[in-house]
């Protein structure tokens, strides 16, 4: 116990972040943002007070551009007033000589044209069966996303994570995980497209090239990966799934640490 004591609060480098403990404060989606995704004074003061010294927060999931989501009180990082916002976030946490990374979020079909005036987009027009779970609006049957279309998304998570590093952020972590986007991309229950970005292994892979996007305009050391395997949820079932790491090699991207698994 005592030598599980010591460690908990042992100092350890990830990326380039040099942390004084291993306690993290995990990612949540509080919904308190105020209009248009604008981070306020309240998410500020609720980081502030939950910062330590040499203590690492990953903030809630921010949606990365509008056709992301945009739902109900979840903040954006897309517009000036949102950066502007989220900027009072991350001086309240430095503040308090703590660090904190960015989320990068895409709900994909999860999202819903009541928000963001359109059909949300998905790898394949099939729909979330039911109520989304807070029981604001019906799941709808999304538009499938041209490849063009995601050659310019990856610009998008580009400027996307350049306006994370402009908001004060420290990090930002690539999410793939909890059946959004980049998870439909992944898993064939809601992927069964037919050309490069299809249901095999090679191809779920390729949509990884958001990721060397990332790398490319922030550095390696400063984006974290989170995936989420074999997840249930959103109405996501994957009987022969692969590991993310069969097709796309991240031990030649040695330095990108920690690759999530949560």
């Amino acid at each position: 116990m005592t030598n599980a004591k010591t460690a908990l609060f042992t100092p350890i480098k990830i990326g380039n972040l040099t942390l004084k403990h291993r306690i993290v404060f995990a990612s949540l989606t509080q919904c308190r943002s105020e209009a248009n995704g604008v981070p306020g004074g309240f998410q500020a003061e609720y980081y502030g007070q939950c910062a330590t010294d040499g203590g690492l927060i990953i903030a809630d999931a921010a949606n990365m551009n509008k056709m992301a989501g945009s739902s109900s009180d979840t903040p954006g990082l897309y517009t000036k007033e949102q950066i502007e916002g989220l900027k009072k976030v991350t001086a309240a946490v430095h503040a308090k000589c703590g660090v904190i990374q960015s989320q990068l979020w895409h709900q994909g079909r999860a999202a819903s044209s009541k928000y963001i005036g359109e059909k949300p987009d998905d790898p394949s027009p099939i729909e979330i069966k039911g109520i989304e779970f807070t029981g604001t609006y019906e799941y709808e049957v999304p538009r499938e996303i041209t490849v063009a279309e995601m050659k310019v998304l990856v610009k998008d998570y580009q400027q996307c994570a350049l306006n994370s590093i402009e908001a004060g952020f420290d990090g930002t972590q690539f999410h793939a995980a909890n059946s959004f986007f980049l998870d439909q991309f992944f898993n064939s229950s809601s992927n069964q497209r037919i050309n490069e970005y299809d249901e095999s292994p090679e191809n779920h892979s390729r949509f990884f090239q958001i990721l060397d996007g990332l790398i490319e305009v922030v550095g390696i050391e400063r984006i974290f990966v989170r995936p989420l395997p074999w997840a249930a949820f959103l109405d996501m079932v994957e009987p022969g799934a692969v590991l993310y790491d069969d097709s796309y090699d991240f031990n030649q991207k040695k330095y990108l640490d920690p690759l999530h698994n949560i």
